[in-house]
């Protein structure tokens, strides 16, 4: 009994090393794995870059370019603290009864410069991807004119918005902008 208590206990220290099954950090599984797995794990999800739809464009967005900096020190630092605050027996007692831990959720913690997404928006989408609306054009020799086309401009506000959502996602990192109508002038007499 006293060979297998050990056993248990040292498999139980070795257990707990790692963060317990179904914790989650910022939506992103980490159950079993060590902080320095986690840490990456978190990194790769969430600098991966967010892929934005604007017409028929396809833009890819890296995260830091538009300011956005997880808070990977500071996540795990809470999610030590829910692995190691509770009881070491209490732990051990659950763990030879195959008692599964409680789910724990750690909540994401980023910081985003939305002016420097503003400026990204405005400076390398809507100055790219923004179609201007075309003027009424007289057609020579007769009276009458071909009419205006509209334009599109990006609603910038609006992209901030849902870029912030993408950048906060575990999953689903892709957005589809829009995009207010522009109406061309009237042609002058």
């Amino acid at each position: 009994a006293l060979v297998l208590s050990i056993i248990s206990l040292v498999g139980y220290s070795r257990q707990r090393n790692n963060y317990p099954a179904g914790m989650t950090i910022a939506g992103v599984p980490v159950g079993g794995l060590t902080p320095l797995e986690a840490s990456q794990r978190l990194l790769e999800v969430y600098t991966s870059p967010v892929e934005v739809l604007y017409g028929d464009a396809a833009i890819h967005i890296d995260p830091a370019v538009v300011g956005f900096q997880p808070d990977v020190e500071t996540m795990l630092a809470a999610a030590d603290l829910s692995r190691t605050g509770g009881s070491f027996w209490g732990g051990f007692w659950d763990y030879l009864w195959n008692r599964t831990p409680p789910r724990i959720e750690i909540p994401l913690s980023a910081a985003l410069s939305e002016e420097r997404l503003r400026e990204y928006l405005q400076n390398e989408v809507a100055s790219r991807y923004d179609i201007p609306p075309a003027p009424a054009e007289p057609i020579p020799g007769t009276p009458d004119s071909k009419p205006g086309t509209p334009g599109q401009t990006l609603d910038i506000e609006r992209a901030v918005l849902l870029i912030n959502d993408a950048l906060r996602a575990p999953a689903g990192r892709s957005v589809a902008l829009t995009f207010n109508r522009t109406i061309a002038a009237r042609p002058t007499i």
